[in-house]
């Protein structure tokens, strides 16, 4: 991808993902003797910052979409994001979740959000 990237993620030998400008995510796939990546786009708008996963196939990314606070979450492995509502409107640039409740996201102006229901 031309798109700046921001952050990677590593779960395993086999399982990585990054995020990055306009929306670009990127993740791994097993091929027979190597690696490759596969890049898709969550949205033009979407300005991807930071990122986290708890599992192969839980995971949560954080930006912002050009007027407030991005978080999007998949559950399967990166496929499929899905909005979380949120009340920061700065930009969030990092994220961090212990396990598939328990998270904080970190955001321009000092910005600190938590959640301990997954984001819901």
């Amino acid at each position: 991808t031309s798109q700046a990237l921001e952050a990677v993620v590593r779960r395993s030998n086999t399982q990585a993902w990054v995020v990055g400008a306009q929306g670009t995510l990127a993740s791994t796939s097993a091929t027979v003797d190597s690696l490759a990546w596969n890049v898709t786009s969550t949205g033009a708008l979407h300005q991807l910052r930071g990122l986290s996963f708890v599992s192969g196939t839980t995971g949560w990314a954080v930006g912002y979409n050009g007027t407030a606070a991005l978080i999007l979450n998949t559950l399967d492995g990166g496929t499929n994001w899905t909005p979380q509502t949120s009340a920061a409107t700065e930009a969030l640039n990092d994220v961090f979740f212990v396990d598939a409740q328990r998270g904080w996201a970190v955001g321009d102006g000092g910005r600190i959000v938590h959640t301990a229901r997954g984001g819901n």
